[in-house]
């Protein structure tokens, strides 16, 4: 899911399904949905844009206590960080022997 109406709902649903007042931590897992990683060159700026907006909106409302990435490459962080008022403020990276992405863990 790459669009903001699509995360808000997700949001409020985990809230009401888990009977929770708030979430403590909320990521976009991947910039891109799970299906395409690695198999195509689109970033989906705008749907993690869109998705991120929705973060946003859920931490000012309290539902949610932190926000961040996963598995985001640097210019996916870029695009968030320069597009919203809200800085991440985890990048969840993957390293290991075959993948050390010095440039992130900077």
């Amino acid at each position: 899911m790459k669009d903001y109406e699509g995360t808000k709902k997700a949001i409020d649903d985990a809230l009401d399904r888990f009977s929770l007042e708030y979430i403590d931590m909320l990521l976009i897992h991947s910039p891109q949905p799970w299906i395409e990683v690695n198999r195509i060159n689109d970033r989906h700026f705008e749907g993690n844009l869109g998705n991120w907006r929705a973060m946003e909106e859920a931490l000012k409302a309290g539902k949610v206590r932190s926000i961040g990435v996963s598995n985001f490459l640097q210019e996916d962080v870029a695009n968030i960080v320069n597009n919203s008022s809200i800085k991440p403020v985890v990048n969840q990276i993957e390293v290991h022997i075959g993948n050390v992405p010095t440039d992130l863990m900077k």
